[in-house]
């Protein structure tokens, strides 16, 4: 079954704007995740004079940067595969 179009063009217009905003929004959240798990991908090496405790903490927060990376990467991919079988659904 497809999906109706409004009879209301200003209703249309609106309506595709809130598709567009939605789309960009996506699109910055996914490069946002996909800096966040490049960032992490390379840790820093500590220098033999260097803190231990702060090389430590450095070395943690890259691999939390990494790990949101892949959780953002891992969200995007299942949201990308509801929705498609969301649209099968609807089109059945």
């Amino acid at each position: 079954m497809a999906m109706a179009r409004p009879q209301n063009k200003w209703a249309e217009g609106v309506g595709h704007v809130f598709a567009h905003v939605q789309d960009g929004i996506d699109f910055f959240t996914e490069m946002g995740f996909r800096a966040l798990r490049n960032a992490g991908k390379q840790p820093p090496s500590c220098k033999k004079d260097e803190n231990q405790y702060l090389c430590a903490a450095k070395k943690t927060g890259f691999s939390i940067l990494s790990f949101l990376g892949e959780a953002g990467d891992a969200f995007y991919a299942k949201y990308e595969q509801l929705k498609a079988e969301r649209m099968r659904k609807k089109q059945d």
